[in-house]
């Protein structure tokens, strides 16, 4: 293969670099004071790149491959010719592409895959056979002016953080991913016979999605003291300045209030358990909140999760001196609100249109 200068070239590589530009730019403004989530981006995000452009003849039909390049001092782009199929296959590897170099100036879309891997089935704790952290995309020029557009940089910056803020795994739009976890999740709290421990399990692969807002959280922490261990269902640690929270997870099938609108006893034995876990930590604070646990000592909040909605208003007016009580459904509803209201906040900074949350 070789180099080629001729038309369409400049234009192909001067919108990718208003592209990355642009998606580095969005990135940066949304990681201020939370950088510690970068490191979950896309490897090509945020970085010196290698920016490799196949054309086929005529500029119709264009590959783009974009590998971090940490030896670089800048973005550097490449344009080459595509003449033949092993042309194409040489630019796309170490993946094969189902389709002929002559089909390239047909599709009818622009395609993009990032972050591949082939695993062994059966086997999840084994590292990856093969893994390959560079961006590949295919189509036509036309469409590929729209998929790297400045604004869609804007819109994939927002994508790429929040599905790294959130652990998700960002092959879709956050929206539309983060909907189907709230749906799942409504899902599972209405069946009476599902098992507490698997919702346990549930909340704790969403956490950053469904739990209070938090730098990171530890999910069933051990806690000991004189020979003594308790296990802490949920340990946030939070954003500078706020105090650790400690949450505990109940039955969503049990009762949250008497008659009265005084708590139940599930309650009651939620509440007691969370003041064991403080008990534990604080006359054992070099065991329990030592090294990077350090943010344990000090004040703690404390949050019962427990039970669905019965008379939420009564709920909210019935609250622990040192303890607040939420239902399942009121943990959901926090969880919509603060996304809504971070992604609005975000779109807003970003100067991209409203769309339809939760």
């Amino acid at each position: 293969m070789v180099g080629v200068d001729r038309p369409g070239t400049e234009t192909v590589t001067e919108l990718l670099a208003i592209y990355l530009r642009e998606l580095d730019s969005s990135v940066d403004k949304l990681a201020h004071g939370q950088e510690w989530f970068t490191s979950r981006l896309p490897r090509w995000v945020l970085a010196n790149r290698s920016v490799r452009v196949g054309l086929n003849k005529g500029a119709s039909g264009c590959v783009v491959k974009i590998v971090a390049d940490a030896t670089l001092q800048h973005d550097h782009f490449e344009t080459i010719l595509l003449e033949t199929d092993d042309d194409l296959r040489a630019l796309c590897a170490p993946w094969e592409r189902g389709f002929p170099l002559a089909a390239l100036s047909r599709m009818n879309d622009f395609i993009g895959l990032a972050e591949l891997s082939v695993t062994e089935v059966g086997n999840p704790l084994a590292p990856p056979a093969l893994y390959d952290p560079t961006f590949t995309g295919w189509g036509t020029f036309e469409h590929a002016r729209h998929f790297f557009s400045a604004t869609q940089a804007r819109e994939d910056a927002l994508n790429f953080w929040n599905s790294a803020v959130s652990g998700l795994p960002g092959s879709d739009s956050f929206v539309h991913e983060a909907s189907t976890v709230f749906s799942r999740f409504e899902s599972l709290l209405g069946r009476r016979a599902f098992v507490e421990r698997r919702l346990h399990r549930f909340i704790n692969e969403y956490g950053q999605l469904l739990l209070p807002s938090c730098r990171r959280y530890l999910f069933e922490l051990p806690l000991r003291l004189c020979g003594e261990e308790r296990k802490a269902d949920f340990v946030l640690e939070r954003e500078e300045g706020l105090p650790a929270l400690l949450v505990e997870l109940e039955n969503p099938n049990h009762r949250v209030l008497k008659g009265r609108g005084e708590f139940t006893h599930a309650v009651h034995h939620a509440r007691e358990q969370i003041a064991e876990w403080v008990k534990f930590v604080d006359e054992n604070a070099g065991q329990n909140a030592g090294g990077d646990l350090g943010f344990l000592k000090g004040p703690k909040e404390r949050l019962v999760v427990i039970g669905r909605d019965s008379d939420r208003q009564r709920l909210l007016n019935s609250k622990y001196q040192d303890t607040s009580v939420w239902t399942y459904d009121v943990l959901l509803d926090e969880a919509k609100r603060r996304w809504t209201d971070i992604i609005r906040s975000q779109r807003e900074m970003l100067d991209l249109p409203p769309i339809a949350l939760f």
